[in-house]
C-alpha cells in the first residue's frame, strides 16, 4: 500500500538548531550547555527560546545515568538509551509560530571525553538535541522521512572519540548550519508493519476530543502508546498514512520515560517497554504492545473504527476513505 493522496506536499524547507553541552556557544562563546549553533533563518534568540519551548532535554535519574565506562564498552548507547523524538507545534514571544521535528540523543559525556580535555569530562548528563524548525506545519510523512533518510545530526551515532561528526557538533568553534529540506516520494512510502490498533486509538482520541463538551457526555481522552524503540519508525510510518483530518494538528513525543500522563499542550505519547512510571491508563486510550497479545484500553468502537481495520487488514490504503472520517469529525 502506497500514499496516493496527490494534494499532500512532498518537499519542506526547515531550519536547523544545535543544543548541547559544548567547548563553545554561536551566540555566547561559553562553554557547557546551550546554543551550540544553528542556520541563518532563526536569530540566535528565537533558537534558545525554541529549544526552551520544545522540551527536549533529556533526563534521567542519578542511578541510571551511563559513564565514560559504558560508553567505550558501547558506543552505541542508543541500543540502550533509546533517543527522544519530539513533534510540536511552539509560539514565540513575537507571535510566530513554528513546528518542531527532533531527536535527543544521549552521548552521556561531556565534550571533554571527545577533546581529550580532562576538565571538561563530566559523566552521565549530556545530551545533543538537533531541531529542525519548519515554518509551514509540515504532514507528519516529513517526521518519517527523517528518520528514514537519517536526516537527524549526528547521523553517525557512535559516542568515540574518532567520531569527527561528532566532535565538529561538540568541540572547537561552532559553524553555521546550513538551512535544509526535506524531500519524499509517496513510492517511499510502501507499507510495512502497519499498526492497525495504534490506527484506530489514534482515530478514537482525536474523535473524542473533537467532539467532547458537544453534547457534556463525551470526556476528552488522549492516546498512550506503549512500544518498543525499534517500533518507533512503524508508529510515525503508520501515523504518515492516516487521514490529514487526524493528523494535521497531532504533537507528541515518542520514548518518553517518566511522565505519568499525557501533557496539556501534546496529544499523544509513546511510552518504552522499560519504563517503570505507572500511567494512569484509566484516564486515557492506551494501546500497549508490549504484551504477548496487543492490548487497547478506553477504545470507543464505531462503524468507522471497523471500516479502517478492514481496509489496513486488506492493503486498502486509508487516504482513500478520508473523507468518512472527515465526515465522523464534523
Amino acid at each position: 500500500m502506497t500514499i496516493t493522496d496527490p494534494f499532500r506536499p512532498k518537499e519542506y524547507p526547515y531550519e536547523q538548531i544545535i543544543w548541547s553541552s559544548t567547548q563553545k556557544s554561536i551566540n555566547t562563546g561559553a562553554s557547557g550547555f546551550g546554543l551550540r549553533t544553528h542556520s541563518p533563518g532563526l536569530t540566535s534568540e528565537e533558537a534558545a527560546e525554541i529549544v526552551q519551548s520544545a522540551m527536549v532535554n533529556y533526563s534521567l535519574p542519578t542511578a541510571q545515568k551511563a559513564t565514560e565506562s559504558d560508553i567505550i564498552a558501547t558506543p552505541l548507547i542508543e541500543d540502550c538509551y533509546p533517543s527522544l523524538y519530539t513533534f510540536r507545534e511552539v509560539t514565540l514571544s513575537n507571535g510566530k509560530k513554528v513546528w518542531v521535528a527532533g531527536r535527543t540523543l544521549y552521548v552521556v559525556s561531556d565534550y571533554g571525553f571527545f577533546a581529550d580535555i580532562d576538565s571538561a569530562r563530566r559523566d552521565g548528563s549530556n545530551y545533543i538535541a538537533h531541531l529542525a524548525v519548519f515554518n509551514e506545519q509540515p504532514d507528519i510523512t516529513a517526521f518519517a522521512a527523517m528518520m528514514r533518510q537519517n536526516k537527524f545530526l549526528p547521523a553517525d551515532k557512535r559516542l568515540t572519540p574518532a567520531n569527527a561528526e561528532i566532535r565538529t557538533l561538540l568541540v572547537g568553534d561552532p559553524a553555521p548550519l546550513p538551512s535544509e529540506k526535506i524531500s519524499f516520494a509517496p513510492a517511499d512510502y510502501e507499507d510495512g508493519n502497519f499498526l492497525t490498533e495504534v490506527a484506530l486509538g489514534l482515530l478514537t482520541a482525536m474523535h473524542r476530543s473533537r467532539n467532547a463538551g458537544k453534547d457534556g457526555t463525551v470526556e476528552a481522552k488522549k492516546l498512550v502508546v506503549r512500544l518498543d524503540d525499534s517500533q518507533i519508525p512503524d508508529l510515525l510510518y503508520t501515523l504518515s498514512k492516516l487521514p490529514l483530518t487526524l493528523t494535521r494538528h497531532l504533537q507528541f513525543q515518542a520514548n518518553t520515560l517518566y511522565y505519568t500522563g499525557v501533557p496539556e499542550d501534546l496529544d499523544m505519547i509513546v511510552v518504552l517497554s522499560q519504563n517503570t512510571t505507572r500511567i494512569d491508563e484509566e484516564f486515557f486510550i492506551v494501546v500497549d504492545y508490549t504484551t504477548s497479545v496487543p492490548r487497547v484500553i478506553n477504545l470507543l468502537e464505531s462503524s468507522l473504527f471497523d471500516r479502517i481495520r478492514k481496509f489496513a487488514n486488506d492493503g486498502i490504503a486509508l487516504d482513500r476513505d478520508e473523507t468518512i472520517s472527515d465526515k465522523q469529525m464534523e
